[in-house]
């Protein structure tokens, strides 16, 4: 029977990638793998993660890294090197994991899956998947006069790379909690750290204490949510800037986040973001001269413009183009590629 052994860090190790109840599932974020899981094992293949191979002494045909290693990929996978093949699912952008955009690397693997368009376009191992989710439809939700007025949602990260959003993201915050202190809230993790990329104070962070006397304050932090769609629902906007911009195919689960909640996401990342969600689905930062300019515009948005919005969004959800981005393709896209070699 073929196999397959996904590589996860220990936190998802033991099969917590593919169990439901996990406390890692947050916000069904694990969906698309419990769908491969299914997939796989619908063409009589097994899953697991790769701790489960190896308490039982078991050697899979195959396994599938979630970005890439550190070490060449055989060297990784030790002993199973000598049978078994490689695939690679590219995640991350260069902003946040630079090596995965190495080709050279790329071609220790027999299967890339990857979501941008110029390598799906060579075709040989390359293969299109996106950032997944399980999509459904926003439901009727807070009506639009109830909502509050803008939120974001994010973990505080930092970066120094030229297309990094992480500092726009600051200035999104620091211009609402200035010109509009009470009509936006902040969410997430970290903001009541010290910058994590900071070596002393990676350091000062073990100390909690410490740390959130000496972290920088945000007056609009809540605090983490327990469900983001839930939390999602209750506002009219969301800033929803990406990682990193200006990188084609790079959109992550951040609009669709916004979408099925109905909330009307303020985005910034992709450049051809409108080629893939329609543009009556969400406000383009770019059209816009500064948080001024923005902030006018969402102030004079209107329940009509909500409802077309909503509208807007629940066709283009029941459309093929939206359908790539669910866990299903993702599950339909990486069994094909690996089955079929």
């Amino acid at each position: 029977m073929r196999s397959l052994a996904v590589w996860v860090l220990p936190a998802y190790q033991r099969d917590v990638l593919f169990a439901v109840e996990s406390p890692m599932n947050r916000d069904d974020c694990l969906a698309p793998f419990h769908a491969l899981k299914r997939e796989l094992e619908a063409k009589g293949w097994r899953c697991h993660t790769q701790d489960v191979f190896m308490t039982r002494n078991e050697v899979p045909t195959d396994v599938l890294f979630l970005d890439m290693p550190s070490e060449n990929p055989k060297s990784t996978i030790g002993a199973w090197g000598a049978t078994s093949r490689c695939h690679l699912l590219i995640q991350e952008c260069e902003v946040v994991l630079p090596r995965n955009w190495d080709p050279a690397r790329h071609e220790d693997f027999t299967t890339v899956f990857t979501w941008h368009p110029e390598l799906i376009e060579k075709r040989s191992r390359y293969r299109e998947t996106n950032f997944a989710q399980k999509l459904v439809q926003p439901g009727n939700g807070v009506a639009f006069d109830a909502r509050k007025f803008c939120t974001l949602i994010a973990g505080n990260k930092g970066s120094s790379h030229p297309f990094e959003l992480y500092s726009k993201r600051v200035e999104a915050i620091r211009y609402f909690e200035k010109h509009d202190p009470k009509s936006f809230d902040l969410y997430g993790v970290g903001w009541d750290k010290l910058e994590h990329s900071n070596l002393l104070f990676k350091v000062l962070n073990r100390f909690p204490t410490v740390a959130k006397a000496l972290a920088p304050k945000f007056p609009s932090y809540r605090g983490k949510v327990a469900n983001k769609r839930a939390t999602l629902e209750t506002y009219r906007f969301a800033i929803c800037f990406e990682n990193a911009r200006d990188i084609p195919g790079y959109v992550t689960e951040k609009i669709f986040d916004c979408l099925m909640a109905g909330c009307v996401p303020v985005y910034w990342g992709s450049p051809d973001i409108a080629s893939r969600i329609p543009d009556d689905c969400f406000i383009d930062f770019r059209k816009f001269d500064g948080f001024d300019d923005l902030s006018k515009f969402m102030k004079s948005y209107s329940s009509t413009q909500f409802h077309a919005f909503l509208e807007a969004t629940r066709s283009f959800l029941a459309t093929p183009a939206a359908q790539r981005y669910d866990a299903s393709f993702f599950a339909r896209s990486l069994t094909e590629g690996i089955t079929s070699k």
